[in-house]
C-alpha cells in the first residue's frame, strides 16, 4: 500500500451534504451515523442482509454495470428452462451447467478481475476446478455408486436407505469436493496480484461454478442418448431440476468456496492464509454443503415432480443463506480495509489518485477516497475503465496540498482524460451476447452428442435377451420342488431350502429362486429383487383385456418415477393354457438432482386367463444389466415360466 499523509490540514475538505466518509465510507448523517450496517458497500442503494446475486457475487459490477449482468443471468437461465420444457434435454443440462460460469468469464474479463493475465486466471480458477470435478464425480458417480444412485433401488436396500450410499453423497462428496475447488483459486490468491479479498472471493466463485457444471454434466451423460429428446416431457420435473443445475448448485458451491477463499485472502495487502479465519470460512463452506447434499438426498425418496420441487426449494434455501453470509463478509472486509488503511497512513489499490468519478452515481471523488461522499459506494465496485482512471495520476494538480501518490501500475485500457467521468464500456448487448452465444453453443453440442449417440428402442423380443417363456419348464420346476404337494382340490406352500414359492391367489403359484428377496408379497402381488433388477407380477381379478392391461402397467410405471418411457410395438405370443398373451420391451430414465439420469429398461408380459381375468408380470433393471447366461437372467426365467405355468 502507498502511504499517504494524514495531516488533517492537507486533507480534503468534504464538500456540502456529503453523507458518507470519502475514506472509510462511515456514514456522517442519519440514524445508522459512524458505524454502517445498512447500507452495502458496493451498492448501498442495497442493505446489506439481501439476495442480491449481482452485488454479492460480482462484486465489481455492483457500481457500473448490475443492470446487465441481471440481463445476462436472466436471459442465460430462460435459455436452458425453455429447451427443457420443450423436451430437448441434453442442451437444456449442457447449457444450465454453462450459465454461471459463462457469465463468470465475460465478468472477469469486463472488470479485468485477471490483471491481464487471462491464461493464468481461467486455467487456474476456471480450468483447474472442471478438470478436478469431471475426475472426481466420475469416481463416486460411475465408480462408487452406479445404481444405488437411482430413486429406485437397484442396490437391494429395501427401505431405500443405504449407509454406503448415504455416507459417500453427503459426506465424502462435499468434503472432497469443496478442498478440491479451493486448489486453484488459493494458489492464485497467493500472488501478489490476486491477494485481495475480492480477487479470493471472485476466484472461489468461479471455480465452484465450474465444478458444479462438471458435475452436471458427468451425472447427467445418460442424457446423451436417444433419451437427450422427449417428446413430451414432464415439464414440472425436468424444470426443476434444470433450475437446479442453473442456478442453485453453482450458487451453493460458488458461494461456499468464495467464502473459504476469501477467508484465505483476508484484509489488505498481502493474504492471511491457513490462518484460524481461513478454518472458519472453510467450515461454513462445509457445513453449508454437507447440508445442500443432505437435503437432496431425502428429498430424492420422494417420487416424481413433488421431490423434484422440494429438492430445488431445499437448494434455493442453502444458497440464500450463503450469498447473505458472503454480503456481510464482503461488507465489512471492504470497511475494515479501509479504516485499516486510514488508520496506518497509507493507501488501497484503487484509492483515488487524480480526477475520478463514483463508478454509481458518477459524482466527482475526492483524491484519497475510498467511497463516494454522496452514495457511499466503493471505488471498488467499479469496471476496468473506471479503476484504470481511479490508480491513475493527472499531470497535475491546482493545488500542491493534495494528496499525491507514485506512478501507478500500467492500467489494463487506457484511462479516460481527466475532468471526463468514465462510463460502462460493457454494453449490455455485448455481455449479454456473449454469454449466450456460450450457453447456446455449449447447449448445441451437447444436442448433437446426443443425437449421434442416440439408439431407438431395442425391438427385438424378450427371447432374444435370453427370457425364454416356457410354461412346461417351469411347471417341471414346481412340481420338483419338494415345497410343493398337491392333495385332492388343493395346493399346499411350503418352504423348500433357499428358494421359496409364492401364492399370488387363485391357483397361482411362482418359484423365487436362490439370490432374490421378496419385498412386498400380498394378495395378488409380488415384489421380488435380486441381481439389481426387479421382477413384478400381479393379478387383474376383473375381466379384462390385452390393451386394458397393457395401459395399467405402462402407467404404473411411469408412476415409478420412469421419465420418457418408450416401448416397442406389443407382440402376441403363444401359452397354451391362456386365451391371450402379449409381450413388449420398454426404455426410460430415472432422474434426480443428485444423482443425476440414469437409463433403466425392462420387459413385460401380459396375459388373459381362461376366466377373463389378466396377469401381469414384468422386469425393471439398469441399461444393459440382463447378459446372456446371468443369474439375473436365469432368475427371471425360472419366476416368469413358474408364474406363467399355474395361469
Amino acid at each position: 500500500m502507498t502511504e499517504l499523509p494524514h495531516d488533517p490540514a492537507v486533507a480534503p475538505e468534504l464538500p456540502m451534504g456529503a453523507r458518507f466518509d470519502p475514506v472509510t465510507g462511515a456514514e456522517l448523517v442519519g440514524a445508522g451515523s459512524g458505524a454502517r450496517r445498512q447500507s452495502f458497500a458496493l451498492q448501498p442503494g442495497e442493505p446489506v442482509a439481501s439476495f442480491n446475486l449481482v452485488s454479492s457475487l460480482l462484486p465489481l459490477a455492483a457500481g457500473t454495470a448490475p443492470q446487465t449482468y441481471r440481463w445476462a443471468l436472466g436471459i442465460g437461465i430462460l435459455i436452458p428452462v425453455v429447451a427443457g420444457a420443450l423436451g430437448f434435454l441434453a442442451f437444456a443440462f449442457v447449457a444450465a451447467a454453462l450459465v454461471v460460469p459463462a457469465v463468470y468469464v465475460v465478468y472477469m474479463y469486463d472488470v479485468n478481475q485477471w490483471e491481464d493475465q487471462p491464461l493464468g486466471v481461467v486455467v487456474g480458477a476456471v480450468g483447474a476446478a472442471a478438470a478436478l470435478g469431471v475426475g472426481f464425480t466420475f469416481l463416486w458417480h460411475a465408480g462408487l455408486l452406479r445404481e444405488s444412485l437411482s430413486p429406485v433401488d437397484f442396490e437391494g436396500n429395501g427401505s431405500g436407505f443405504s449407509w454406503t450410499t448415504f455416507l459417500v453423497l453427503v459426506l465424502l462428496v462435499p468434503i472432497v469436493s469443496e478442498v478440491l475447488k479451493e486448489v486453484g483459486p488459493i494458489l492464485l490468491a497467493r500472488r501478489p496480484a490476486f491477494d485481495d479479498m475480492i480477487d479470493g472471493l471472485t476466484f472461489g466463485v468461479a471455480a465452484g461454478a465450474a465444478f458444479a457444471a462438471a458435475e452436471t454434466i458427468v451425472v447427467n451423460r445418460g442424457l446423451f442418448s436417444s433419451f437427450g429428446q422427449m417428446d413430451s416431457p414432464n415439464a414440472g420435473f425436468w424444470v426443476s431440476l434444470i433450475l437446479s443445475a442453473a442456478v442453485v448448485k453453482p450458487i451453493v458451491y460458488g458461494a461456499a468456496t468464495g467464502i473459504a477463499v476469501a477467508s484465505f485472502s483476508g484484509l489488505g495487502a498481502g493474504y492471511d492464509g491457513f490462518k484460524p479465519a481461513y478454518f472458519r470460512g472453510l467450515a461454513e463452506a462445509l457445513v453449508a454443503n454437507v447440508l445442500f447434499q443432505g437435503g437432496l438426498y431425502f428429498t430424492a425418496r420422494v417420487e416424481g415432480t413433488t421431490g423434484a420441487v422440494l429438492g430445488l426449494v431445499w437448494g434455493a434455501l442453502i444458497a440464500a443463506a450463503l450469498v447473505v453470509r458472503l454480503r456481510y463478509l464482503l461488507h465489512y472486509a471492504v470497511l475494515e480495509a479501509a479504516l485499516e488503511a486510514s488508520a496506518t497512513g497509507s493507501s488501497l489499490k484503487d484509492t483515488v489518485h487524480g480526477t475520478a468519478y463514483c463508478p454509481s452515481c458518477e459524482m466527482p471523488l475526492l483524491v484519497g477516497a475510498n467511497f463516494c461522499v454522496a452514495c457511499g459506494t466503493s471505488v471498488r465496485a467499479g469496471n476496468k475503465v473506471a479503476r484504470a482512471r481511479n490508480r491513475a495520476e493527472d499531470t497535475g494538480y491546482a493545488d500542491e496540498t493534495e494528496l499525491a501518490a507514485p506512478p501507478p501500475g500500467r492500467p489494463a485500457l487506457e484511462p479516460t482524460p481527466p475532468g471526463v467521468a468514465p462510463r460502462d464500456n460493457s454494453a449490455t448487448a455485448i455481455v449479454v451476447g456473449a454469454v449466450v452465444a456460450a450457453i447456446l453453443l455449449g447447449g448445441v453440442i451437447g444436442q448433437l452428442a446426443a443425437v449421434g449417440a442416440s439408439d431407438d428402442v431395442d425391438d427385438r423380443p424378450p427371447a432374444d435377451t435370453g427370457i425364454t417363456l416356457d410354461p412346461g419348464s417351469g411347471g417341471g420346476e414346481l412340481g420338483r420342488a419338494p415345497a410343493v404337494q398337491f392333495g385332492p382340490g388343493e395346493r399346499t406352500v411350503q418352504a423348500a431350502g433357499s428358494d421359496k414359492i409364492l401364492d399370488l391367489g387363485d391357483g397361482v403359484l411362482m418359484l423365487v429362486p436362490k439370490g432374490f428377496r421378496i419385498d412386498e408379497p400380498g394378495p395378488g402381488f409380488v415384489q421380488v429383487f435380486g441381481f439389481k433388477g426387479y421382477f413384478f407380477a400381479y393379478l387383474t381379478p376383473k375381466k379384462s383385456t390385452l390393451t386394458k392391461l397393457i395401459t395399467s402397467n405402462l402407467t404404473g410405471i411411469s408412476n415409478m418415477g420412469v421419465q420418457d418411457l418408450q416401448i416397442t410395438s406389443p407382440q402376441a405370443v403363444q401359452v397354451t393354457g391362456v386365451k391371450g398373451a402379449s409381450t413388449l420391451r420398454f426404455q426410460g430414465v430415472l432422474a434426480t438432482q443428485q444423482g443425476g439420469t440414469i437409463p433403466v429398461e425392462g420387459f413385460a408380459y401380459y396375459f388373459i386367463r381362461s376366466n377373463g381375468t389378466g396377469a401381469t408380470a414384468f422386469a425393471l433393471y439398469g441399461k444393459g444389466a440382463l447378459k446372456p447366461k446371468s443369474k439375473l437372467v436365469s432368475g427371471y426365467n425360472t419366476m416368469l415360466n413358474t408364474l406363467v405355468s399355474t395361469l
